[in-house]
């Protein structure tokens, strides 16, 4: 029958796909995957509200209360409704300068975001939740109390697919727009978006762009925060269409079987299979945005290192299908 793979966070509790990676991993667009694994920022356009143009009196009381208990009604706001902490930045800009860094928690809370996340893409032929079956440390005390509790200590079933498959998420908001994971449901964003107001129109426009992530620009990196070791997308031959994605997915798989249901060779299967980077912590940056290591260690590039297997994967079966 062949084996089926869960692309995992273990933190966050979310799982992606889970068919053969034959049926998915050549034909996949993993500009999501990359997205979710870099920084987001809150677009620039709100700094310039902020500075430039007029600013409009406003005569109600809420400006007259001291910015320490405006922050406080942000902070109570951000921790029961989301939406509404857009609509009060919004208002104006004495309340958008305000309301910034609470802004930002929201939208970056909505972009769901996987970096410096454990992630592993799992199959269902690896049994066990040990050292031995797993990434060494892979799997925190409670998890695995939560595994042996699902299934008990003796079960030889592919225990972390099958609780995965039981416990995490799949909803597919989880890698949709953050606009819609927090607006989609909400009446006050429903009004917005029915009504012929200019007033509200313009309301709408501005909410759009608090929750619109932006990103720094420049060629990408992809940053093994856990090993010190990075991948320059720029010094990758490959066509520019292959993403930071699928160079994650190609060293995350684990599995004690190496059937991949790929056309690909044995010793590739099988490097394939045993991720030098299974449950590892990951982010995307650029080069001039590096996260730093612990004790002032240095980057290691092992963009050759993961070149090999990359255009195997990409002339024996992305390319064929193109």
């Amino acid at each position: 029958m062949g084996q089926y793979w869960y692309l995992l966070n273990l933190d966050r509790r979310e799982r992606a796909y889970g068919d053969k990676l034959g049926e998915w991993l050549p034909l996949g667009d993993y500009t999501w995957l990359e997205q979710r694994l870099r920084i987001p920022q809150l677009s620039l356009h709100i700094d310039r509200w902020i500075a430039h143009g007029k600013c409009a009196r406003q005569r109600g009381s809420l400006l007259k209360l001291p910015n320490e208990v405006i922050d406080m009604v942000f902070t109570e706001l951000r921790l029961e409704d989301s939406v509404s902490i857009l609509c009060l930045a919004a208002t104006c800009k004495e309340l958008l300068l305000l309301g910034k860094p609470h802004v930002y928690q929201v939208m970056r809370r909505a972009c769901q975001s996987w970096g410096y996340c454990r992630i592993i893409c799992v199959g269902d032929y690896c049994y066990g939740i040990e050292d031995a079956d797993l990434p060494p440390g892979l799997l925190t005390v409670e998890e695995k109390k939560a595994i042996e509790d699902m299934y008990g200590k003796e079960d030889r079933r592919s225990k972390l697919y099958g609780f995965a498959a039981a416990t995490f998420s799949s909803d597919e908001i989880a890698f949709d727009s953050p606009l819609n994971s927090v607006l989609v449901c909400s009446p006050q964003f429903r009004r917005l978006l029915y009504s012929r107001s200019a007033t509200e129109q313009h309301d709408l426009r501005m909410i759009r762009k608090l929750m619109t992530p932006a990103y720094e620009e420049g060629p990408t990196v992809l940053y093994n925060v856990s090993k010190g070791e990075c991948v320059r997308r720029d010094a990758l031959d490959l066509p520019g269409d292959i993403s930071l994605g699928l160079v994650l997915l190609s060293q995350v798989c684990w599995s004690h079987d190496s059937s991949c249901s790929l056309r690909i060779d044995e010793d590739f299967a099988e490097k394939l299979v045993q991720g030098r980077w299974a449950g590892d912590r990951f982010c995307i940056t650029t080069e001039s945005t590096m996260p730093e290591l612990p004790g002032g260690a240095e980057w290691k590039d092992v963009t050759r290192e993961v070149h090999e297997l990359l255009c195997h994967l990409y002339y024996n079966e992305i390319a064929p299908d193109i």
